[in-house]
Parts: C-alpha cells; structure tokens; sequence
C-alpha cells in the first residue's frame, strides 16, 4: 500500500509503536491502545517539519491518515477526542481492521490465547532489558 501511494506521488510517513522492531525506548513510556497523544505528537511533528511553511506556518499540502488494526484504534481514539480539531492536521483518515472491542479484544488475545501473552510477555521483557 505504502509503495501505491509512493508511486502516485503521495509522500508517506509511517509511525510506529514505541519498542516495535527493536526501535530503542527513547521515553519512559510504552504504547498501548489508549496512546491517541502519541498519534497527535506525531501528527504536529510531521505537520511542523513537512508539511506547513516554515515561514508561514500555513498548510502546503493535503494529509491523510490510514490506520490498521491497533493504529486504527489509536488514529479513532485520537480522532473521537480530537472532534474538529483534527482537522487542524488531516484532511481525511481511514481505518482498517479496528478493534471494535478493546475489552474483548484483550479477553481473547490475553485470556485465551497462552501463545499470545507469551510472545508479548517476551517482546516486553526484551524491551525492558534494552533501556
């Protein structure tokens, strides 16, 4: 998808959970499903450094938000909380594969799944290890 768009012309940007793929913790704090300020962090970074005037500050081009399964629910939480004042940021946003149900979601994946917690239980302890 990412290639897609790269080849209409589009600029791409990709945020990414704190300690995914080995990126080191930088900040005493990890992601998780309820982290809709990282998605408004993000959002003013790359709107500050790539997309408005410097000298300005005003927009030089349309953004577009696509979110996928847990980034789907953060990009909806940010965008629930955030109400027409996301619209200081994006033009329009996209979800895919949204949890619909976090509680659920968790009861299934933590719960009823022993492979899942066990995988996540060692992807955090290896991050923990790493700061």
């Amino acid at each position: 998808m990412l290639q897609k768009a790269r080849s209409q012309g589009f600029k791409v940007v990709t945020v990414v959970f704190r300690g995914a793929e080995g990126l080191p913790i930088t900040v005493p704090k990890l992601s998780y499903s309820g982290s809709s300020q990282d998605m408004e962090t993000a959002l003013d970074y790359i709107c500050k450094h790539y997309v408005n005037d410097p000298r300005t500050g005003k927009r030089q081009t349309r953004v577009y938000a696509f979110g996928c399964s847990l980034g789907a629910n953060i990009l909806g939480l940010y965008l629930g909380k955030a109400g027409k004042k996301a619209l200081a940021y994006l033009d329009g946003a996209g979800l895919y594969a949204c949890p619909w149900s976090t509680e659920k979601g968790n009861k299934h994946f933590y719960e009823n799944n022993r492979l899942f917690s066990w995988v996540i239980g060692m992807n955090l302890n290896r991050v923990i290890k790493s700061v």
